[in-house]
């Protein structure tokens, strides 16, 4: 039984676990519905938080990017 979960439900410590796990590059392009070297463009501009593994091996925390994408939504825009 160990980490079966019952009718779809997860437990809040589950929840925690999956949201806050790393995301490759294709799997960030997937969830933010970008094109992979977009991403790539955004990280080299430091507009996209990532966690650099090496010089070539790029993860995202999943709860830093809709962080992220919910302080981009509340920013003002400048006129």
């Amino acid at each position: 039984m160990g980490n079966k979960v019952a009718h779809g439900c997860r437990s809040v410590e589950e929840k925690t676990m999956s949201d806050d796990r790393l995301l490759d590059v294709n799997e960030v392009a997937e969830f933010l519905g970008l094109a992979v070297g977009t991403v790539y463009h955004l990280v080299s501009q430091k507009r996209l938080p990532c966690i650099r593994l090496s010089a070539r091996c790029l993860r995202f925390r999943r709860s830093d990017l809709e962080k992220h994408i919910t302080n981009l939504a509340e920013a003002p825009r400048g006129a």
